[in-house]
């Protein structure tokens, strides 16, 4: 079941989102632009959008889900550690409604569901990449109550 904007809209309505940080990770960004950070350990870079409100660094988000299948959901422990305007300029939060580039840590590693992303140059293709969510757990089950009504 895939995430319709009907549903979207209904959860942007009901105010859930202004009070659960989530954050809508759109691509990955090329190898040149990677060189620059030296990741550690499950550290990830992303063009990633604040939903509904400003999202400060240090913000803990423990659901990852892509926007064509919400069910097959990934329990995660993730932090906002950084936020970037430009590769040498961070800033303590994603604004709402803006994409940045953004250092998220994983800390049991980097799932698999993040190779859904496209790298910030390929066009989108459909079948192979796809939007991810990271959120929490109310955020999801309010998302899947709306989408089973909407069948």
């Amino acid at each position: 079941m895939k995430i319709t904007a009907s549903v979207f809209e209904q959860i942007s309505i009901s105010g859930i989102l202004k009070q659960n940080p989530t954050i809508l990770l759109w691509d990955r960004p090329e190898k040149s632009i990677l060189k620059r950070f030296n990741l550690k350990y499950g550290e990830f870079l992303v063009g990633a959008k604040g939903l509904s409100i400003d999202i400060n660094i240090n913000t803990k988000f423990d659901i990852l889900f892509t926007s064509s299948n919400p069910e097959s959901f990934l329990e995660v422990e993730v932090f906002l550690e950084s936020v970037y305007l430009n590769p040498s300029r961070v800033i303590d939060h994603l604004p709402n409604g803006y994409t940045n580039l953004c250092l998220l840590s994983f800390k049991k590693g980097l799932p698999k569901m993040l190779n859904r992303l496209k790298l910030n140059s390929e066009q989108k293709d459909s079948t192979k990449h796809d939007v991810l969510y990271l959120t929490q757990r109310r955020v999801l089950s309010d998302i899947l109550s709306l989408s089973n009504e909407n069948l």
